[in-house]
């Protein structure tokens, strides 16, 4: 995710959902303290991210809507994102301390413009990440989450959802079953030891076959180089030849007119 958890993250118009695992501190509730209604969780979460970007959170708790662009988000025990719907011109959603959720054990980040996939191997304890309907594009993004050791379940393409570009190449599942061979489920599907096998095996197929073109494709280019060298060296020979017939011809010509004269 165009984002950081060390210590940034950057991601445009984040709307998924934070759930911390087993034992992650929140609000400690102590025989005086009177838990707090999701409601009021709702909006001391606005608060504290109105007041860390210089709005008026009373604004914004009355249903005024705000034309931000850009907002920063400091994690500090909210195991949610709240408010986005308060931000419709929002572009960009900087997260700051999302490393220090060290007991983070699902991450959802689906429906957003997420184009990068960085700066979540501090998440040593995530299994599910969801990252479906995003702009990721290249599979060389999906090799970053080789960092993440525990990751069992991993979504981009889930059937509920719009795919992200990356899930509809040919070689997607291929390749993310070849570098994370650990995980159970890739798009709600569960994903067996014997087919990270059988994807091990076809990437070993593979690249045996793309050496073999490369060998091919370089002895051919040696092939057409050694061509285009003898086509040139005729080329500068071509030139010189015509101009010894030519002065040849221009001595005979000499000699008729000579002779006729």
């Amino acid at each position: 995710m165009s984002g950081s958890s060390t210590p940034a993250q950057s991601v445009s118009s984040i709307g998924g959902q934070l759930s911390p695992g087993l034992g992650e501190p929140g609000n400690i509730i102590t025989p005086d303290t009177k838990p707090k209604s999701p409601k009021e969780e709702e909006e001391d979460a606005i608060k504290e991210l109105a007041t860390s970007n210089g709005l008026n959170h009373n604004k914004l708790l009355n249903g005024e809507t705000c034309n931000v662009e850009f907002l920063e988000m400091f994690f500090s025990g909210f195991p949610r994102i709240v408010g986005m719907h308060l931000f419709p011109c929002l572009t960009t959603l900087k997260i700051e301390n999302l490393g220090s959720c060290k007991l983070l054990r699902k991450l959802f980040l689906y429906g957003n413009q997420i184009t990068k996939i960085e700066n979540l191997d501090h998440l040593s304890l995530l299994e599910v990440l969801w990252l479906n309907n995003n702009q990721i594009q290249y599979l060389e993004e999906l090799t970053h989450l080789m960092r993440i050791p525990l990751l069992k379940n991993l979504s981009l393409k889930d059937p509920e959802y719009s795919p992200a570009p990356v899930s509809l190449l040919c070689n997607y599942s291929t390749h993310v079953l070849f570098h994370l061979p650990h995980l159970t489920k890739l798009d709600t599907y569960d994903v067996s030891k014997p087919v990270s096998d059988m994807a091990e095996t076809t990437v070993v197929k593979k690249k045996m076959y793309y050496n073999m073109r490369e060998k091919t494709v370089k002895r051919n280019m040696a092939d057409i180089l050694s061509k285009m060298e003898i086509y040139a060296q005729r080329l500068k020979a071509f030139p010189l030849e015509r101009i010894k017939h030519l002065m040849c011809t221009m001595k005979e010509l000499k000699k008729i007119l000579l002779f006729v004269i």
